[in-house]
């Protein structure tokens, strides 16, 4: 830990000294290399600036020069050579030219040029009388003002091409006058310079020259003679330089520390620059200097704080040491160990906070301990709960049993033990019939007694391996294992039925009860445990619907009935917004008037898929579902509607009678469904009829008598469909608010074979008629029951013979 204190204070320590000092020694570095650079630039523009001076020395006294007489005179005659003193003065203008020429090596040639560009003297004889077209003589005449300009190297053929030259042309005025007469033109080779050039002190590393547009220099010397490789890359670089800032710069050519930086600056008329070099070690000087400074800085400090901090870690970790010590001491169980760090910094305060925990812990322990002790003894009890609180998880708390859970896990485990094995076993679905009669009649104390006695009675079926589980309510679950065949899957379920034929005495009270069982089998009706228990519900439910005591074995038609039915729902959920529900339309024909008075509205459903369907099979799971509600009041709406657009379109008034189910009746605010309709289609309620069954009426007499009388006071046809199908009963008939009776189809059918069905179809007309109610004979088909109703008085009749249910189109067709 001392070591790692000594490394911690060290580390921070040197990080922030070299950071601090690295930045503040870089922004140095930045503004020396900046102060460098700009004092370089400030040298070309000094030594492009001296250039430009020594330039107009030289036009200064070219002006003087072109300003004497010999020259002037000479000028004014040159487009006259014949006059006699022509020579005289072309002799004194040479000398005069050739006396310029003679103060200065540099100067190359003196040339006259006449006002057509024609060189008229000059002291370079090869050039006479030849025409130049001088550039710079365009130049003069613009501005009348000396100038000067860079010539190429090969301009004057008779000039050394390894160098170049300068022209500097002046004006030659008309005496007293501003009018120019001729030009003259002096050309200067650069090496004028060279001497002031060579003068200046640049140190062994630097030198200054002059260059041209291209990056090449215009004349060498002892420092310019660098390799061929520097001079290229000087040359690019200068090139691309040049085309950012045509006018001062500067170039890098090689490394930081081992190249040069070349500074430049433009001379004016000449597009020629002054370029001066110095080596890129002394611009950058300042950083390796910083180096060096920090590296002995951190040595000096690192020397510094080794020292320091090996005394400062051992004042820290000495108290730290000591109180491991103790601690350790203490965790191996020791808790009488006391710290004597007796400082009164925070190292002192650590260890009296640490004496204190520690007999706090010590307390605390001895506390603990006893209640160990006592802990031990509920364990047990503890033991005993969980086991007590397991069994209640998978098994019923009132028979004992195995519960659901436990069936189902029992029978997975038994099923995917040994996977492919085609061994058979059966399951069984079994519920008990009219249990809630035996809650409501006896008591829950005594369906629950006959719960527990039933599964005692099912226990009795039980071998190796099988299991008995209820599965919740009054249903159970039986798993037989190892069956040899189908018929003894059954067998078993026929023996379960036989013993419960025996009636179980409770409290004194025999009680006979029966039971539905549904039967499936492994592997034959399915190999997932889920699977098969649902394939045993099915069938049980098939022996409820089949008349209850008895055992159904599952068979595939059981699914495809069940997933027609769940079709069929899912059909009727949409039928309304799928346009696949639709009214057709049976005439009701009246025997006395011999027209027709009426027609019932009966709802049709046509699916892409299923086809048209049956009422007689989706009326009953509408109102199984729920949906009958607004599938009855759609119908209901469409029939007024419909009646409504007939009544407009000049057709005779007809009655139109729509079927009322249980459960249309049975909700809240029927009656004002019924009003909202008819006020909204238009329809008039006296040509309105409702239908119903007697199953309708027959769970509250009293409230469908109220339900049907309101109808009825607002002018509403009331109609018992069926009579004598259902729960007959002549009280019906003296209790209900009925318009018409619409004897059953059932008796018509054998209305002319059976004596019998004869008198009960004349009696039942005769006691409607007694009673002022109109009688219509359903599912007439044929004459002889046609002429046998018009002798029994009959009102209307409705059937086959007269007109099959009709749409909408067909129905007008006949009216």
């Amino acid at each position: 830990m001392k070591s790692k204190l000594n490394t911690i204070l060290i580390i921070f320590s040197i990080i922030p000294f070299v950071i601090i000092t690295t930045i503040t020694l870089f922004f140095y570095g930045k503004k020396d290399q900046s102060d460098r650079l700009a004092n370089l630039q400030a040298n070309a523009r000094s030594g492009s600036d001296i250039i430009t001076s020594l330039l107009h020395t030289q036009e200064t006294e070219l002006s003087f020069l072109a300003k004497q007489n010999d020259i002037v005179n000479f000028c004014s005659i040159t487009r006259n050579p014949n006059k006699t003193d022509y020579s005289i003065l072309y002799r004194n203008s040479q000398k005069a030219l050739k006396q310029k020429l003679s103060l200065n090596p540099c100067y190359k040639m003196l040339a006259i040029y006449d006002n057509y560009g024609d060189i008229v003297n000059s002291t370079n004889e090869e050039i006479l009388n030849n025409n130049y077209n001088h550039p710079i003589i365009q130049q003069i005449g613009k501005t009348k003002e000396v100038t000067s300009t860079s010539v190429p190297a090969d301009y004057y053929p008779s000039l050394d091409v390894d160098n170049s030259y300068i022209d500097i042309g002046s004006p030659i005025f008309q005496n007293q006058s501003n009018q120019i007469i001729g030009y003259i033109i002096l050309t200067i080779d650069v090496k004028f310079f060279d001497e002031y050039i060579n003068s200046l002190e640049l140190g062994q590393s630097n030198f200054a020259s002059l260059a041209n547009a291209s990056g090449n220099y215009l004349f060498s010397h002892d420092k310019l003679e660098h390799s061929q490789k520097e001079n290229s890359m000087f040359t690019s670089n200068f090139k691309t330089s040049i085309q950012e800032d045509p006018v001062s710069g500067y170039v890098t050519v090689g490394a930081m520390y081992s190249g040069s930086i070349y500074a430049y600056h433009l001379i004016d008329n000449l597009d020629w620059y002054f370029v001066i070099s110095q080596d890129s070690t002394l611009i950058y000087t300042f950083y390796s200097y910083a180096i060096t400074i920090v590296f002995v800085s951190v040595i000096l400090l690192l020397l510094i704080i080794l020292i320091s901090s090996r005394k400062i870690a051992k004042s820290f970790t000495n108290p730290l040491l000591n109180l491991r010590d103790c601690m350790r001491q203490a965790a191996d169980g020791n808790l009488t160990v006391l710290c004597n760090v007796k400082t009164k910094d925070e190292f002192g305060e650590l260890s009296r906070s640490f004496n204190k925990m520690l007999h706090i812990i010590k307390s605390n322990y001895d506390e603990l301990s006893f209640v160990h002790k006592k802990l031990l003894v509920k364990e047990e009890q503890l033991r005993s709960n969980y086991e007590h609180i397991e069994f209640l998880a998978y098994h019923d708390a009132l028979t004992k049993l195995p519960n659901k859970a436990a069936f189902y896990d029992y029978l997975n485990i038994t099923l995917n033990r040994e996977p492919g094995c085609t061994q058979a076993h059966s399951i069984y679905f079994v519920d008990l019939d009219n249990f809630k009669t035996v809650n409501d009649t006896l008591g829950h104390d005594y369906g629950d007694e006959l719960l527990i006695q039933t599964a005692k009675r099912l226990n009795y079926f039980l071998k190796h391996n099988d299991l008995l589980a209820r599965a919740g309510g009054d249903e159970f679950l039986f798993f037989k294992a190892n069956i040899s065949s189908q018929d003894e899957a059954l067998e078993l379920a026929k023996d379960i039925l036989e013993k419960f034929k025996e009636p179980i005495n409770i409290n004194g009270t025999f009680i006979y009860i029966s039971m539905s069982i549904g039967v499936s089998l492994y592997p034959l009706n399915g190999v997932q445990y889920n699977t098969l228990i649902k394939n045993a519900d099915i069938a049980m439910y098939r022996s409820k619907d089949t008349g209850k005591n008895r055992l159904t074995l599952f068979d595939e038609s059981m699914q495809q009935e069940i997933s027609r039915h769940s079709e069929i729902i899912e059909i009727l959920r949409h039928a309304i917004e799928n346009n696949e529900i639709y009214l057709v339309y049976q005439p009701q024909y009246d025997l006395a008037l011999e027209r027709i008075i009426g027609f019932e509205a009966l709802m049709r459903i046509k699916n892409p898929t299923l086809g048209n369907l049956s009422p007689t099979e989706f009326i009953p799971i509408a109102e199984e579902s729920g949906m009958i509600n607004d599938l009855g009041s759609w119908a209901l709406k469409e029939a007024c509607r419909f009646n409504k657009h007939l009544q407009n379109n000049g057709f005779p008034f007809c009655t139109v009678a729509v079927n009322i189910s249980t459960i249309q009746l049975n909700q809240k605010g029927f009656v004002t469904l019924v009003v909202d309709i008819l006020k909204e289609t238009g329809l008039s309620p006296q040509y309105l009829e409702l239908e119903i069954t007697e199953s309708a009426i027959a769970s509250s007499i009293r409230d469908a008598v109220s339900i049907l009388e309101e109808l009825q006071s607002i002018g509403i046809r009331i109609s018992l469909d069926d009579f004598g199908t259902g729960y007959s009963s002549l009280n019906y008939l003296t209790q209900m608010p009925i318009n018409t009776l619409k004897i059953d189809k059932a008796f018509i059918d054998k209305i002319n074979l059976n004596k019998k069905d004869n008198y009960v179809a004349e009696a039942i007309i005769s006691l409607a008629h007694n009673l002022e109610v109109k009688v219509v004979a359903e599912g007439v088909e044929d004459s002889n029951q046609l002429n046998l109703l018009k002798e029994k008085n009959c009102d209307l009749i409705q059937g086959y013979l007269y007109s099959k249910p009709l749409e909408p189109d067909d129905l007008i067709h006949i009216l």
